[in-house]
């Protein structure tokens, strides 16, 4: 797994970086992608991550993913995927069912609770649509 994290000077956006993953990103990487992940958003409000080169994948790396974007949600961040996505990632997004046509989640800044739970964990089919990184591109 390779990475680069640079400053989006062009962005309307204060505080915004792109995380550049270049790459293998399975099971054997997932300590070191999350190391990478937790201080990317720790030092960025919006995070624009590029895995458009990241091949061969699995399902812990978009494990991984979802994770970064509710840590995002919760801390008041934004975490978004870049314009594109290598055909890996999107191969395993259909193949494993992470594909959606709802988010999981209710970003309501209002509560910070998922849609339809009182605490902790996701609600399936429910939520707004805007922020989920497998509808905005990937439904089929």
């Amino acid at each position: 797994m390779q990475h680069k994290l640079e400053k989006i000077a062009s962005s309307n956006k204060s505080n915004a970086w792109l995380l550049r993953l270049e790459g293998e990103m399975t099971l054997s990487q997932a300590v070191e992608a999350r190391d990478v992940f937790l201080k990317s958003l720790n030092g960025a409000d919006h995070l624009v991550i590029d895995i458009s080169k990241v091949a061969p994948v699995d399902l812990s790396f978009l494990q991984l993913l979802c994770s970064l974007h509710l840590t995002a949600l919760k801390t008041g961040k934004t975490v978004r995927l870049g314009d594109e996505i290598s055909t890996a990632v999107r191969d395993i997004v259909l193949s494993s069912g992470f594909s959606r046509t709802k988010a999981c989640i209710d970003n309501s800044p209002s509560t910070g609770v998922q849609s339809g739970q009182s605490s902790g964990s996701v609600a399936s089919g429910a939520g707004s649509d805007s922020n989920c990184f497998w509808i905005e591109r990937l439904v089929v």
